[in-house]
């Protein structure tokens, strides 16, 4: 990004939010917000500085207004600027755990529900097997599942065998070797935060610094 574009992102950051002002009741809704809104003074350009400040000062106008709200996710919370979290502005922080033991079967069965799979998948005994893991991280599993599955068939010879239309079936022994090869990539940072969230009351402000 280039300094002489940072007006224009911080012009676009203002418009965005006095639309929301104008269309009351809005929910604003910031996805990857540690991508647009980082700690300030790491940036040689300024651009970032200058969108931070922009918001910053979108959000004290906000707090005043009725029917807009603001939410963020981030799964960096610590990347982000400090002056965000603090009162008045995103002061609320709320831990959004990995998913539980039910709700892995029930993302399974999803991701799952048009995929061939053979007698032998234990869904069940996967789910068990991937405790902290994400839903991201349970889709690059049955993916590379997908995919160990046409390896096999293809050192078997089984692809040439396969009528036009059938689908490559799943076994568990390709479950099993995607279970080996995908590490959850957000395993240690989510049991980091499960760790502090488990230490606050519920609806503390908490800023990150």
């Amino acid at each position: 990004m280039k300094p002489v574009r940072s007006l224009q992102h911080a012009f676009r950051l203002a418009n965005f939010v006095g639309s929301a002002r104008s269309s009351k009741p809005c929910l604003i809704f910031f996805d990857e917000f540690d991508a647009l809104a980082p700690r300030r003074g790491h940036d040689s350009t300024g651009v970032t500085d200058r969108v931070v400040n922009q918001l910053l000062t979108e959000l004290d106008g906000v707090e005043q207004l009725q029917g807009v709200f603001v939410l963020a996710a981030t799964s960096r919370p610590d990347l982000l600027d400090p002056a965000l979290l603090r009162p008045g502005r995103l002061d609320r922080l709320l831990f959004c755990g990995p998913p539980n033991l039910q709700d892995r079967r029930e993302i399974l069965m999803a991701l799952t529900r048009n995929v061939q799979l053979d007698h032998s998948v234990q869904l069940d005994k996967l789910a068990r097997a991937t405790g902290g893991w994400t839903g991201a991280d349970l889709k690059a599993l049955i993916t590379n599942a997908q995919l160990n599955a046409v390896h096999r068939l293809q050192k078997s010879g089984g692809l040439k065998q396969l009528s036009e239309g059938e689908r490559i079936s799943i076994d568990q022994i390709d479950l099993n070797a995607s279970l080996q090869e995908t590490a959850p990539k957000m395993a240690e940072e989510t049991a980091l935060l499960s760790k502090i969230d488990q230490h606050l009351p519920v609806g503390q402000r908490v800023t990150l610094a």
